[in-house]
């Protein structure tokens, strides 16, 4: 675990998540720690810039093909 999680527009939550953060040094130390192995297992920029090319690239090329698929066939002239 790498967070404290709360039901999102419950302030009252959220203020004791903060006051425990605030008190529990111990807390604060195994978090941060929890979340530099989360930090480290995410793909680097570059990798997810790669990703999201190539997730493009193939909806571009799969609405061509639905688009080409339900076009209107032309009479030869």
């Amino acid at each position: 675990m790498n967070g404290l999680f709360y039901k999102p527009g419950d302030a009252s939550q959220l203020a004791r998540h903060l006051a425990r953060l605030i008190s529990d040094s111990g807390l604060r130390a195994w978090l941060g720690t929890n979340s530099s192995s989360v930090f480290e297992s995410l793909p680097h920029r570059d990798d997810m810039l790669d990703g999201y090319e190539r997730l493009f690239r193939e909806a571009r090329l799969s609405t061509s093909c639905v688009a080409d698929a339900f076009a209107t066939p032309r009479k030869p002239s």
